[in-house]
């Protein structure tokens, strides 16, 4: 965590300095470069890109067009892991599988032996709104040998719900996603602080902020 580069994209007219970095203009947007080489560490290891951000945020879309784009990033979904403790856990369930220990603990694990059955690097996305759950599942994808770039789509409030609203995608998660803003916003600084690159995906659509991340990695 100590290599961490927390960068904000904005899709302004022009470029400006940025946390000491600078931002530069990339097929119409402005991109903030992460330096992610930096984080490519020894020769060998698998990366993980984990996209974090509020429940509609857009991060399975983007997540899509970024495996779209580069075929190399293996998608990897944390929440098979919560669905197979559900399954045999009767009677032992929290009602979010991430309050369980045994994900925090498993999801690290799955995602190495998913990265060393396949040879690739992975593209998790999952929304982790609690901090010490966040740190864990980091800390272990590191004990691992996994390097993690912890990628955070900032929403504001007001063009969260309006996206919540108008999205014609998954309309059966409004509600869901609608009683979680709240929770959102309270971990909004935590979670841009702890981010290797924070996208503003305000304004910016999946395809916007997929090419800034995938800009930020190049």
């Amino acid at each position: 965590e100590g290599l961490r580069e927390h960068l904000r994209v904005d899709a302004l007219e022009r470029g400006v300095g940025v946390g000491g970095h600078a931002v530069h203009a990339l097929g119409g947007l402005l991109v903030a470069r992460a330096h992610a080489r930096r984080r490519r560490t020894v020769r060998g290891m698998r990366r993980v890109l984990w996209l974090n951000g509020a429940f509609g945020a857009g991060k399975s879309t983007t997540a899509l067009h970024i495996a779209g784009a580069d075929p190399s990033w293996h998608l990897f979904d944390p929440e098979w892991v919560g669905y197979m403790l559900r399954a045999n856990l009767h009677g032992h369930m929290p009602d979010d599988f991430q309050d369980l220990p045994a994900w925090r603990t498993l999801v690290p694990r799955v995602a190495h032996e998913v990265a060393s059955a396949t040879g690739s690097d992975l593209l998790a996305v999952q929304t982790v709104l609690n901090e010490a759950y966040w740190r864990q599942i980091r800390s272990g994808m590191s004990s691992l040998g996994l390097g993690v770039f912890h990628v955070v789509l900032d929403v504001a409030d007001d063009a969260l719900r309006a996206r919540i609203a108008t999205d014609t995608t998954d309309p059966g998660a409004a509600g869901w996603r609608l009683g979680h803003v709240d929770a959102w916003l309270a971990a909004r600084g935590w979670m841009t602080s702890a981010a290797d690159l924070v996208v503003d995906a305000s304004v910016q659509g999946p395809e916007e902020v997929s090419r800034a991340v995938l800009a930020a990695l190049a």
